[in-house]
């Protein structure tokens, strides 16, 4: 009797590394949500004392939106798995007979027109 046995050569188990994904885009998500929300509370403020409002948010925000979207971006690259070699392809790209040049048949409206036009002129003559 064969059995089956399973490979246990693996350095890292792959729900692991989805978890660990899911938890940096997670991360990440709620990173730029909370960032969003700062910089409405905080052009909230500016309004109600009646400043100058200013267009550029507060440096705060703006660092919590760039760590938010680093977090999300290592969470989708981590869950990608390990890169695999791509290997090169040397065959030699041929079209079958069937679609050669050899086998083409125009059919262009300039044959059809000096096919009427020769018939024409014999008729007219």
């Amino acid at each position: 009797a064969t059995y089956c046995t399973r490979n246990t050569t693996t350095t890292q188990h792959p729900t692991k590394m989805i978890s660990s994904s899911v938890l940096l885009t997670c991360l990440g998500s709620l990173l730029v949500l909370h960032s969003a929300y700062s910089c409405l509370h905080y052009r909230s403020i500016v309004a109600e004392f009646e400043q100058e409002s200013t267009s550029a948010p507060p440096v705060d925000v703006i660092i919590e939106v760039f760590l938010g979207f680093l977090c999300c971006l290592l969470g989708q690259m981590t869950s990608i798995g390990p890169l695999v070699e791509i290997g090169a392809v040397t065959k030699e790209i041929v079209a079958p007979a069937y679609r050669s040049r050899q086998f083409d048949i125009y059919n262009v409206r300039r044959k059809a027109l000096n096919c009427f036009a020769k018939t024409a002129t014999k008729t007219t003559n």
